[in-house]
């Protein structure tokens, strides 16, 4: 799935990722990623501090916000030909599911995601490291 683009030839989707890396703090069909850690109704795991951010992990958080961005246009376009609150609600179920499977397909625990992402959210020089490998994908 990971395809090197030179920049000049990136999509505009690629621009926006860079800029929003913070994909666990956008809504997801009105729930933001945060929240996606909840559904498991597992306990928090211990984890490094969320500072000791690896290569690999950037990398995978990279994967992960893109697939991320992916299925969010998804979940937009059936949000937008729901009809009913119930069939918006199960939209809704899906994405946390399948949210939830590509965190995990990508070798990070649903913690550990929402521990990266809110670490860099307060560091910049993590944030930047992140921004990069989006560039890069």
């Amino acid at each position: 799935m990971t395809t090197l683009i030179s920049a000049p030839r990136r999509p505009a989707r690629f621009a926006a990722l860079a800029g929003a890396v913070g994909l666990a703090v956008t809504a997801l069909a009105g729930a933001p990623h945060p929240a996606i850690a909840q559904s498991g109704g597992a306990q928090p795991q211990a984890t490094a501090p969320a500072t000791d951010v690896s290569t690999q992990e950037v990398q995978q958080i990279a994967q992960i916000s893109a697939d991320l961005m992916q299925l969010n246009e998804s979940v937009r376009g059936q949000m937008a030909e729901a009809g009913t609150d119930a069939e918006r609600a199960s939209i809704r179920q899906q994405a946390q599911t399948e949210a939830v499977e590509t965190i995990r397909e990508n070798g990070l625990s649903v913690d550990r995601y929402n521990a990266i992402v809110a670490a860099a959210r307060q560091d910049e020089a993590l944030m930047e490291r992140i921004r990069k490998t989006i560039q890069g994908l």
